[in-house]
């Protein structure tokens, strides 16, 4: 074996080594553990199953994909040619009247940039009650249990957008987390 053919073997045995050792750090530190849905989160997986049964990817036919991961996230890649609505939960929801209620997007300042979460309260006929924006006003309370809420995201025209929704609604004033901790 000559000295090159050595060095190439030892060098690749580092390299080796190296890629081991980061995966027993990583594995230790739980990035590969399977995380959990918040059990608080009215909007979790249970909900998101009932409307898509596996992780899927939906093209709007406004230049925005979007793709509904099996946990409930929602990858939405593109840019808007119109304004573009994405229903999460096309069912809808209904809330506790007079009950406190907080909207999380998980991605900061989505709003600023053109995109959004938000519950549309699909039985309202004041457009003051019409939306609830996760990153804005994400804290609310109920004003009726005859509402029916449907989760949209909201996409507008000529928006760039490379991101990765966590939505959360829980009852209180704190959405926590979209994993559970």
């Amino acid at each position: 074996m000559t000295s090159a053919v050595r060095k190439r073997l030892g060098t690749l045995g580092i390299v080796l080594v190296l890629v081991l050792l980061t995966g027993l750090v990583m594995n230790l530190y739980g990035v590969f553990d399977e995380k959990e849905s918040n059990p608080k989160n009215l909007i979790g997986i249970a909900a998101v199953e009932e409307a898509y049964l596996e992780e899927d990817s939906y093209n709007t036919g406004y230049g925005v994909t979007v793709t509904v991961k099996d946990t409930g996230a929602v990858k939405v890649r593109g840019t808007a040619t119109a304004d573009v609505i994405f229903e999460l939960i096309p069912e809808g929801i209904k809330l506790e009247a007079g009950e406190t209620y907080t909207l999380s997007a998980g991605v900061k300042s989505a709003t600023y940039n053109g995109y959004h979460v938000r519950l549309h309260n699909i039985t309202t006929t004041t457009d003051a009650d019409k939306y609830i924006y996760a990153d804005l006003d994400g804290t609310f309370t109920a004003p009726n249990s005859t509402d029916t809420y449907v989760l949209e995201v909201f996409i507008g025209e000529d928006t760039r957008v490379n991101a990765t929704f966590y939505p959360v609604l829980v009852e209180g004033d704190d959405a926590g987390e979209f994993y559970a901790e």
